[in-house]
């Protein structure tokens, strides 16, 4: 038991040595899809959790039907 809690440990210890020279600020997409509803309610929903001093949001429009 004691090996495999020093394996994981070395293995944080790398992980958290990557987040901590990240340099990169990236944003996130989501893209709401599905049958039925609530994508719109959903996104809607993410966007007003978004909106604070820190954040951007951006509503692009909704393409709704066949676009084949």
């Amino acid at each position: 038991m004691n090996a495999t809690r020093e394996r994981q440990q070395r293995l944080k210890d790398k992980v958290d040595a990557r987040v901590a020279a990240a340099q990169d600020e990236r944003g996130i997409v989501m893209v709401f899809t599905g049958n039925g509803k609530g994508k719109t309610t959903a996104a809607f929903g993410t966007a007003t959790r978004a909106v604070r001093p820190w954040q951007k949001s951006r509503r692009d429009p909704v393409y709704q039907g066949d676009l084949a």
